[in-house]
Parts: C-alpha cells; structure tokens; sequence
C-alpha cells in the first residue's frame, strides 16, 4: 500500500511557506519519546501506521500534526497526546 497520510502531510507541509509556530510543544518529539519508552520500534510503528520508515522520521520532525494522524498515533500508541494540547492550553490562557 502506497498511501499514506503521514506522505500526503508532509508533501503538503514542504509546499507552504514556512512559519513560526506560536507555542513551544513539538509532538514528533513526544511520540518518538513514547514509542522508544514502551520498546517499539520503527520498524514496527510504520507497519502499524501502514508507510515506511522514512515517513516515521519525518513524523519525528513535526512540531504539528493532523488530528486524523494524531488520533491514529495515539490510539497505535495507547497514549492520548492530545492531552499534551490541552494541557499547554490550560498554560497559554492562564487557567
């Protein structure tokens, strides 16, 4: 299977012009981190999002996600990393 969702966002994200983001999580960082903490590996993680490893580095490097491919991610993972989202909300409005 060729597609990929993980191909599809970063073939988009390389065709815009580049800007900053305004908060300081980078979820790539926080998925590689989970994935290495329960003991998968790539290898494994790209078979179970059905796309090769190359497509998981660069996952890796996102500092965003698609909340389709988040949810993927998490549900493969077991890990709800929209929690993550919601707790630098609570940060940013000062809650």
């Amino acid at each position: 299977m060729v597609s990929c969702a993980l191909f599809f966002l970063y073939r988009y994200s390389r065709n815009r012009k580049r800007h900053k983001h305004w908060h300081k999580m980078h979820i790539g960082k926080q998925i590689r981190h989970k994935l290495e903490e329960q003991g998968h590996t790539v290898v494994w993680f790209a078979r179970q999002l059905s796309c090769s490893r190359s497509n998981v580095y660069l996952l890796f490097e996102k500092s965003s996600l698609d909340t389709n491919v988040l949810l993927r991610v998490s549900i493969i993972l077991k890990h709800n990393f929209f929690e993550s989202y919601s707790e630098e909300y609570e940060i940013k409005a000062g809650k």
